[in-house]
């Protein structure tokens, strides 16, 4: 009888801590856009065929909850600034994007400000269309997987492009 209650409470255990999961942790949005401002997918990146890039402006990808949080984490999808400091000023989108080879990136889109031209797509690939965030903190960008579980890339000018940087794994 131990044995079944011990159980018992095991599967109730997991059941619970599956319901309870942050939203961005199992957030999935396939994107269904061909292009973003005057740019076709193609022209982003030769090997992206879909791409949408998030907004709060309308409940097409979150919900008023879900943007409250992402607010309340110093979080946004678009980011204004000179980052590279070449006195011009840029502005960072991201978003989710799907690959001719039917996998899917976050991506984020660096953009002149003055122009709208686009000088920089940054990928990261996966499996699954997940979450991303844009966060500016002390003057530099990390683009965040999850809030409030540390998965994250700096994004750093190395004096000729934007790289992701990535710190060291928790352990």
């Amino acid at each position: 009888m131990k044995i079944l209650s011990y159980l018992f409470v095991l599967v109730t255990f997991s059941s619970v801590a599956e319901v309870n999961r942050a939203w961005w942790v199992v957030y999935i949005y396939e994107p269904k856009s061909s292009s973003f401002l005057e740019y076709s997918a193609s022209e982003i990146h030769r090997d992206i065929i879909l791409i949408d890039i998030y907004t709060c402006n309308s409940m097409k990808y979150f919900t008023p909850d879900q943007c409250g949080e992402i607010k309340r984490n110093n979080a946004q999808f678009e980011i204004h600034g000179d980052f590279n400091k070449d006195g011009g000023g840029e502005v960072w989108n991201v978003g989710i994007a799907k690959f001719k080879n039917g996998n899917f990136a976050h991506t984020v889109i660096v953009r002149n400000k003055a122009t709208n031209k686009i000088e920089q797509v940054l990928t990261v690939e996966n499996k699954k269309p997940k979450f991303a965030i844009l966060s500016e903190y002390k003057g530099s960008i990390n683009l965040f997987f999850c809030m409030e579980c540390g998965d994250f890339a700096k994004i750093v000018w190395n004096g000729n492009k934007w790289v992701l940087k990535w710190p060291e794994p928790y352990g």
